[in-house]
């Protein structure tokens, strides 16, 4: 992360300081934030720090995961199933 001129930026605009690694964000094709990798309280905004669930591995976390994943893309139910299923092997 330190060895990639402006990553500090991006994680202090994101809120993603002191949250541990993997961290991910996705923008849209502009640039801007859609989703990232933390977890937050249901009806709380982008500003409330949310516990990262990094690479998902619980069930609450495989769940956040895919949320994100059916906002963000165009994957069918039997690839976010494979999703799932892959992820909860982390356990």
């Amino acid at each position: 992360m330190l060895e990639n001129p402006g990553a500090m930026d991006i994680l202090t605009k994101y809120k993603g300081i002191d949250l541990g690694i993997p961290y991910w964000i996705i923008f849209d094709k502009d640039g801007n934030w859609l989703a990232d990798s933390q977890a937050r309280p249901e009806g709380s905004d982008f500003n409330f720090k949310g516990e990262n669930v990094g690479c998902p591995a619980s069930s609450e976390e495989v769940n956040h995961f895919l949320s994100v994943l059916r906002k963000t893309s165009t994957l069918t139910s039997d690839q976010l199933s494979a999703v799932e299923k892959r992820f909860l092997r982390n356990k």
